[in-house]
């Protein structure tokens, strides 16, 4: 009897596992599908259509008035209501650049050389980025700047297996290699133990997937979690950072590289030149994630 339950107990988790298959395979489907026709549409005109979609439905618009509301108190209704509009707009425009290939306007980046700089000073450094504009974007123009560093990409692997190696192929179009967040200490021991100079790119602007693994810092008038990734790499190894500080202006987006003082909270720093950075132009953030979880608001 026993072992007639283990091979049913088998049978079920391959049966689970055969269905889950197919319910990824029809979502990356869909997905593959949808983009191919998305990318007949001029880009204007899907654009408008996003937006329009994003509204009518009131995607997020609860996360999102939360944590505008939570974010800015001293602002009016009126002025909340204006803010998820443009914030619409912009993730639209963010979207059809994603969709179109990532290039999301025109880029220019100041102060480059620090980069070369802390990479040959330290062996490597992290370029922190955030969900801000197209990150994406500012992600693959940067590429180009830094042909003397060996480059990475850091993602979180989707549990959707045929999307995420869609998404990673769709990141490995340029010399940047994509690695998982995972793998990231891992890689950067690795170059430094063969003397090879490297730099990272990844989003530090994210929620941990648990406590233990975030860093708490005031942001925007809040305690905030932020992953403490870059933080501990930073300390541990002796790597540098850099922070990507961001002004979009009418599709041309200027990038100040902004080395991160040492002996002080790589986060904390951070957060606050993230914050300054959303200040000047809130819509530009991603504003429908989840970003105060720990302060129980959604």
């Amino acid at each position: 009897m026993g072992r007639l339950i283990i091979r049913y107990s088998r049978c079920l988790l391959y049966l689970q596992s055969e269905m889950n298959k197919k319910s990824s395979f029809i979502s990356y489907a869909l997905l593959k599908s949808g983009l191919a026709v998305a990318r007949l549409i001029p880009n204007g005109a899907l654009s408008g259509l996003l937006y329009i979609g994003l509204k009518a439905s009131g995607y997020r618009s609860q996360v999102i008035n939360i944590n505008l509301k939570a974010s800015f108190p001293y602002k009016e209704e009126h002025e909340i209501s204006q803010l998820r509009k443009l914030f619409y707009q912009n993730l639209a425009e963010v979207t059809v650049s994603q969709i179109k290939g990532a290039k999301g306007g025109t880029y220019k980046y100041d102060n480059t050389k620090v980069i070369s700089e802390l990479a040959n000073k330290h062996g490597a450094v992290l370029l922190l980025g955030s969900h801000y504009g197209c990150w994406e974007a500012a992600g693959k123009h940067i590429t180009t700047l830094l042909p003397d560093l060996k480059q990475y990409v850091v993602y979180k692997k989707i549990r959707n297996t045929y999307v995420d190696e869609y998404l990673k192929g769709k990141r490995s179009d340029t010399v940047a290699i994509p690695i998982e967040m995972k793998l990231l200490q891992r890689v950067v021991l690795e170059n430094l133990k063969a003397n090879i100079p490297s730099a990272y790119y990844l989003i530090a602007d994210q929620y941990p997937s648990s406590p233990n693994n975030g860093v708490e810092v005031d942001f925007l008038g809040q305690k905030t979690l932020f992953v403490n990734g870059p933080e501990k790499l930073v300390d541990k190894l002796g790597l540098g950072a850099v922070y990507m500080d961001t002004v979009i202006n009418e599709g041309e987006v200027n990038i100040n590289l902004v080395p991160f003082q040492p002996q002080k909270s790589t986060m904390a720093q951070y957060a606050q030149l993230l914050e300054q950075q959303i200040k000047k132009a809130p819509q530009h953030w991603l504003w429908s994630h989840k970003r105060w979880k720990n302060l129980k608001i959604y």
